[in-house]
């Protein structure tokens, strides 16, 4: 019978290395992937957002990512820089308000929510993209 001799130190360090390198692999592979959903994710919003009198609310969002604290997981945010307050409002619809010294009735808002069914579209597209990442072996 022939014997096979191993250098178990050696072997330890080439996997070692090899599930290094797959890992830093999967991470950029993910990273890009949170990118191009956050990308899609933006143009999906401003593109349902209203346009109102100026076109300030639907100009007005912005997409960043960032490394979160522990630096294993990375994040992609979509935001209105100058209307912040107004999505809420849009989103929710908001009460009718009563003015009686000047007898004026405010209708209530309904809800006019674009940016819930977006982000649910983008998240799913997401959980799609990791699947497919993570089913390849590398």
């Amino acid at each position: 019978m022939n014997e096979i001799k191993i250098n178990v130190e050696k072997l330890v360090e080439n996997l070692s290395e090899g599930i290094k390198t797959y890992t830093e692999g999967i991470v950029e592979d993910v990273s890009d992937a949170v990118n191009r959903c956050t990308l899609n994710l933006e143009k999906e919003i401003r593109r349902s957002s209203p346009e109102g009198k100026t076109g300030v609310f639907k100009d007005s969002w912005d997409r960043f990512t960032y490394n979160r604290r522990d630096r294993s997981a990375r994040a992609g945010v979509v935001k209105n820089k100058g209307r912040g307050g107004l999505v809420h409002l849009l989103e929710f619809g908001h009460r009718a308000r009563n003015f009686e010294r000047n007898h004026i009735m405010v209708a209530p808002s309904p809800p006019q929510g674009n940016v819930k069914p977006a982000n649910e579209k983008a998240m799913k597209e997401l959980d799609e993209e990791i699947k497919h990442i993570l089913s390849f072996t590398k």
